[in-house]
């Protein structure tokens, strides 16, 4: 800064070039910065909707695990129970043989 007699200051013209030029890159800064939190919020909103869709699978996987466990008990049964039967089956064929 200058400083006249008339107790008045004025500011070089460098100066104010520098001022202005700050004063471009610090809201070109604060564009930037507004860009950034912008697709931050996207990101975290994105986030947030797989986290959802990736419970609801674990959901659905956890119910599915308990379907086929329970449908492997019921074929392990009705194995049983075919085996079963067909051994009934060969001693009643066997008892047939003997009768004749």
């Amino acid at each position: 800064m200058i400083s006249h007699s008339d107790g008045k200051h004025t500011v070089k013209p460098q100066y104010a070039i520098k001022g202005q030029k700050r004063t471009g890159e610090l809201a070109t800064g604060h564009e930037e910065l507004e860009r950034m939190r912008q697709h931050s919020q996207g990101i975290e909103l994105s986030l947030q909707k797989e986290q959802e869709l990736n419970a609801a699978t674990h959901e659905t996987l956890q119910q599915e695990t308990i379907a086929r466990h329970v449908s492997e008990q019921q074929v392990a049964g009705l194995q049983e129970c075919l085996d079963e039967n067909e051994t009934h089956r060969l001693s009643l064929e066997e008892k047939h043989r003997h009768a004749r």
